[in-house]
């Protein structure tokens, strides 16, 4: 299967995970947003973690760490998915599957100013355009809903929308050292990973007093939450980059925020006018420019 293939489908598949987090908030039991972020992340660190463990694929560390500050980042970065998941869920049910989505793929510019700040990269033309592009097509894209429909959930979907860009790029950053860090299978780690954000989603969960038990269709949706884009999809995202130009990757993966749009439109009826699809196509552009880059870095060292 050519890598471009398995990327699309890899981002087909996580297309469906703003889809699958919303419709489990909507059924019968009324789960709340970190709830079905406990359950996306345990059952998801279950099929990874299981999965690992018929894995051969070891990774050798480039920058080696001591076991107790290897611990120390595998918590730290499970706490941020954490909160990246409560977040980035309120957004997509507050503001809508499609728009959560398209604001949480601004982590693309947080991280060309965290590679600015932290590594000295220098940012591109293109990337200094793809800012202020963004941020007019959010403007729209936000402004398109109409003024006596919007509500205060409306209002903090959209700030969660643009907190999860924020979030997911810190968590990124965090596990980009943590791979340079250990050795062993990038499934083992992220299978880790994922089960620390579950027991702090946990315990958040119970300060919230939102437990709840599941029917067999929110089950259904959990699982697939945790099977299809948690699971699969990101399984076929890591394994297909290395092999996808940078430009060709950046505009396959815009296949996700497209196509949660179109979801949400058809499956929640989510607004899907001309004005919301102008925004929405700025921010592809920008989101596009912005994930295709290419900072040269300013200087050999390594922060």
């Amino acid at each position: 299967m050519p890598a471009s293939f398995r990327l699309a489908l890899g981002a087909v598949c996580i297309a469906f995970a703003p889809i699958l987090a919303k419709g489990a908030t909507l059924g019968p039991t009324g789960l709340g947003p970190t709830v079905v972020g406990f359950y996306r992340c345990l059952f998801g660190a279950v099929i990874l973690l299981t999965l690992a463990l018929r894995s051969r694929g070891q990774r050798v560390a480039t920058r080696p760490l001591s076991s107790r500050a290897r611990w120390a980042l595998c918590l730290l970065a499970g706490g941020i998915f954490a909160l990246d998941l409560a977040v980035w869920h309120r957004s997509v049910v507050w503001a809508g599957a499609g728009l959560g989505t398209i604001l949480g793929n601004t982590q693309v510019f947080y991280l060309g100013l965290i590679g600015l700040i932290w590594q000295r990269e220098r940012l591109s033309a293109r990337y200094l355009i793809s800012v202020p592009l963004a941020f007019v097509g959010i403007v729209v894209l936000v402004g398109s809903e109409p003024a006596d429909s919007v509500g205060d959930h409306y209002r903090w979907g959209v700030a969660f929308g643009l907190a999860t860009g924020i979030v997911y790029a810190s968590f990124l950053m965090v596990m980009r050292r943590l791979e340079a860090a250990i050795t062993g299978s990038t499934m083992r780690l992220l299978g880790t990973v994922i089960l620390v954000a579950a027991g702090v989603l946990a315990v958040v969960t119970t300060i919230e007093n939102g437990w709840g038990v599941p029917t067999a269709y929110e089950l259904g949706q959990l699982l697939l939450l945790a099977a299809i884009p948690q699971a699969l999809g990101w399984w076929l995202i890591t394994r297909s980059l290395p092999d996808v130009p940078v430009s060709t990757s950046g505009l396959i993966l815009l296949l996700q925020p497209a196509l949660a749009t179109l979801l949400g439109s058809v499956l929640f009826d989510e607004p899907l006018g001309v004005e919301r699809w102008v925004g929405a196509f700025l921010t592809f552009v920008a989101i596009y420019l912005g994930s295709t880059r290419q900072a040269t870095p300013a200087s050999d060292s390594e922060s």
